[in-house]
């Protein structure tokens, strides 16, 4: 594991590795702050940038099963998958959020409510994903190049 200075941690985190190998694949940035209950499954890498807000019940996971649904093998026991997850600088993850396998999220984002796999998040974006998951596209909810603080 690379963990950066000031990082804070809530109740009942929880960070699993898939074997010995994996605790070199989990990276996360100073500063960042971590709720209650967020999960994080290394099965590739996750590198969680510096500054990252991330708030409760908020899974990462850079594993899944395989879902063959032709294969007469149960989904529990079938080979695991594994894709790296990216979170850039600055971005805050909201509440229940989970980010799937092969996720990358750009600098300065906020993700609320469901994200998808396989997708990229510019920088400076507000998203909401919870549509999307069939699609595997996303839309920004708002067009500017960046996110303005009051």
């Amino acid at each position: 594991m690379n963990i950066g200075k000031n990082i804070s941690f809530g109740r009942d985190t929880r960070i699993n590795f898939y074997d010995k190998e994996n605790d070199k694949k989990l990276h996360i940035g100073d500063g960042s702050y971590f709720c209650n209950r967020v999960t994080i499954l290394c099965g590739g890498k996750i590198v969680i940038g510096k500054n990252v807000l991330v708030a409760s019940d908020v899974c990462f996971f850079a594993e899944n099963h395989s879902i063959d649904a032709n294969s007469s093998v149960p989904y529990m026991k079938q080979d695991l998958k594994f894709k790296d997850v990216y979170v850039g600088d600055g971005t805050w993850i909201g509440e229940k959020v989970i980010i799937l396998p092969g996720t990358s999220v750009g600098k300065k984002c906020i993700i609320f409510l469901l994200f998808s796999s396989y997708l990229t998040a510019l920088n400076y974006r507000l998203y909401s994903a919870q549509y999307m998951l069939s699609t595997n596209q996303i839309t920004p909810l708002n067009h500017c190049t960046r996110i303005q603080y009051n």
